[in-house]
């Protein structure tokens, strides 16, 4: 019988041997041979979440850590989706982030824009937090083509900084694509949520980061 093997929730790697923690929540001390945290040392002594060390791996360019550990064709952007929520965040309720935010109002153009018409911080909403390796790494050299080329407050392009707009048949043709992708980061959180754009709203926004400010 196959020994079992464990997953790290810092960076997906799925042959641990052991479990990060075990039954009671005490730190095995296995050291994941991908991103080389070690549970019972990185986050207790040095005092690491897994989203800061996960930021520090990604700023490192995904490095393997036990190059004899290696898989064959090892592909990051799958193993990462071992995971879920390691770019789409739920339930956030402040901070800097871009908010994908489904749009309820069926409004004339020029009203879609008003931020009077606009709500932040939806607990449907979905977020990426801005200025971190997260965004960088993972969101916009993957996610660019699909999002970038749509209205802003009426122009054509994108601005992260900005109310942008997306359509229903806009949104229907992304989710589309983004459906037959399979090497996306984080995808089965964004397909469920572009699907309730599709089928039960105007569209939505992405809200960019200073007119979250602004509002607020």
């Amino acid at each position: 019988m196959e020994k079992k093997k464990y997953i790290c929730p810092i960076c997906g790697y799925d042959k641990l041997n052991k479990p990060p923690y075990d039954e009671i929540g005490e730190p095995t001390f296995e050291t994941c041979p991908c991103c080389g945290f070690e549970y019972g040392y990185d986050d207790y002594i040095n005092k690491e979440t897994f989203e800061s060390y996960r930021e520090k791996w990604l700023a490192n360019n995904f490095d393997f850590a036990d190059k004899n550990k290696m898989p064959d064709n090892w592909n990051v952007i799958k193993q990462l989706n071992n995971l879920s929520g390691f770019l789409f965040k739920k339930g956030i309720k402040g901070g800097t982030y871009m908010e994908f935010q489904y749009c309820e109002k069926k409004l004339p153009l020029n009203e879609i824009f008003k931020l009077d018409n606009i709500v932040l911080w939806k607990d449907d909403s979905i977020f990426v937090e801005s200025f971190t390796n997260v965004e960088e790494k993972l969101f916009f050299p993957y996610y660019d083509d699909f999002f970038c080329a749509m209205l802003y407050n009426g122009a054509e392009g994108f601005d992260s900084w900005d109310v942008n707009y997306y359509p229903p048949e806009k949104a229907k043709e992304i989710y589309e694509k983004i459906k037959v992708d399979e090497n996306l980061p984080d995808r089965q959180i964004l397909l469920n949520w572009l699907k309730m754009a599709v089928k039960k709203n105007n569209g939505f926004y992405i809200l960019g980061v200073e007119k979250q400010k602004i509002i607020f």
